[in-house]
């Protein structure tokens, strides 16, 4: 008798940390060139080729997405997109891609109000850009971010909560298709666009500020 298994991984994301430094200079950038412009209940657009902290953050994001090609099990379906690309690096297994800056916005959340994800393209990602204290301080569950019971609760108020799948059922053998996130200032995910993300509202004062972005890559 011969008995093998064979998992298949549903999705990959990845983190990215950045440095106080830099999550200063764009914040402050955001405030001093931006924040007149933005309406407290829809993103603003923070241009990747008109705005010059917005073109050099764009740039690292595709550099980024090269990275997480190079180490996530996912693959790439060619399609026709992409004919201007910010970036042509070489990935995984000698393939080169193209990298194109879809969009990239600035999104503030305030007390009581959630924010559905929007996302395009191949890889999406969120910076946290500013998180409230009262959020800042929870304790996140270990296993994933997971709670017990499958519900948002007070553990998880201004979490990210993210989904690939149907809600999962263990006792049908399903696997977790679904997990939440703390928010940290500094922190960056980054994943497939078909993945669907939630900002899960809080309850206080603060404000939790996130940076989106989505790229569309091509294999040439």
């Amino acid at each position: 008798m011969e008995i093998t298994f064979n998992t298949k991984p549903a999705t990959s994301f990845m983190s990215v940390g950045f440095s106080s430094e830099v999550i200063e200079e764009l914040n402050d950038h955001i405030d001093e060139e931006l924040i007149d412009c933005m309406d407290r209940a829809e993103p603003i657009k923070f241009s990747h080729t008109l705005d010059y902290v917005g073109k050099m953050f764009g740039d690292y994001i595709c550099r980024l997405s090269n990275t997480y090609m190079k180490n996530s099990n996912m693959d790439i379906v060619t399609d026709e997109k992409g004919a201007e690309c910010n970036q042509s690096i070489t990935g995984d297994e000698g393939r080169e891609y193209d990298f194109k800056m879809i969009s990239m916005n600035i999104e503030r959340i305030f007390s009581d109000t959630s924010q559905q994800g929007s996302t395009d393209g191949e890889l999406s990602c969120i910076l946290y850009l500013k998180v409230p204290e009262q959020v800042a301080g929870m304790i996140e569950v270990p296993g994933w971010g997971m709670i017990d019971d499958g519900t948002a609760g007070e553990t998880t108020e201004g979490f990210t909560h993210l989904t690939w799948g149907d809600i999962s059922e263990p006792s049908l053998l399903k696997p977790v298709t679904e997990q939440y996130l703390k928010p940290q200032v500094g922190k960056m995910i980054m994943f497939p666009s078909w993945l669907k993300y939630n900002i899960l509202p809080f309850s206080g004062e603060g404000e939790s500020r996130i940076l989106t972005a989505n790229v569309n890559l091509t294999e040439k």
